[in-house]
């Protein structure tokens, strides 16, 4: 279901966006935590081959609203998510119709009203035992071997409590729950990375069918774009940051 998007609606929104009011969730970063303590997560919304220009669709985690990229090539909508590196459990939320509850004047927590589809999928990043690289240590004498560790995910899918409310650092994905076929893929990288890769959302296969066709596709994100003023008024834009980790540059760009 989306959200009716009046004028009225619309100036309400703005005096919104320019008070305090704002999502009291976990930050993404401790006070006086730097970047360079955190990795980030790479997410990837994947499109049937059939659709020729993928269309922009909300991404929110921690009380922040995370910047997004298209690429009509590889059909794939990707973003970058930071988090503390010693966190191996993470929620994935697709639904389209979220609230709040309030509590003194804050937004205390974000939930999915009753009755209203979503789908939630909990992931757990574990070691994977069947697959290891052994490499040689460098400039020793006795060539000692060192084992790098690789992680895989354990995906789940999982429920809301019955007040709906939604974990503080689930990933929301603003889309209807029914065009999402499930996750795909199920390693996510080694120890000592800058980054681990998600499980990317593959988006059903007769998407275009389901719909109707691109246009009316492309109708749907838009409704839901302007919908989502609601939401984006209530998180915060992530700033540009960069880890140099490991001699590699990763960069995370709103």
């Amino acid at each position: 279901m989306v959200k009716n998007y009046s004028l009225s609606a619309y100036f309400l929104t703005l005096f919104m966006m320019s008070s305090s009011f704002y999502v009291k969730t976990r930050p993404y970063v401790r006070p006086g935590a730097s970047f360079c303590d955190t990795v980030l997560l790479m997410g990837a919304i994947q499109y049937p081959h059939l659709v020729d220009n993928v269309p922009m669709v909300r991404v929110y985690c921690g009380g922040n609203q995370i910047a997004c990229d298209t690429n009509n090539e590889t059909k794939k909508l990707t973003f970058s998510i930071p988090f503390k590196g010693l966190q191996s459990e993470f929620h994935i939320l697709v639904a389209e119709n979220i609230d709040w509850v309030m509590e003194e004047g804050l937004v205390k927590y974000l939930k999915v009203p009753s009755r209203i589809p979503y789908k939630l999928f909990l992931l757990q990043r574990v070691k994977d035992d069947s697959s290891r690289e052994i490499l040689p240590e460098a400039h020793s004498l006795l060539k000692t071997e060192k084992s790098k560790i690789h992680y895989c995910w354990s995906i789940k899918q999982d429920r809301l409590p019955e007040t709906g409310r939604i974990p503080d650092d689930a990933i929301i994905v603003y889309e209807d729950p029914e065009y999402i076929a499930g996750l795909e893929g199920q390693a996510a990288g080694q120890n000592g990375a800058s980054a681990y890769e998600l499980p990317k959302l593959v988006m059903r296969t007769d998407l275009l069918e389901h719909v109707g066709s691109e246009k009316e596709l492309h109708e749907h994100a838009t409704k839901l774009l302007l919908s989502s003023l609601d939401y984006d008024a209530i998180h915060a834009r992530v700033s540009q940051e960069v880890n140099h980790k490991a001699k590699t540059i990763v960069a995370l760009t709103t």
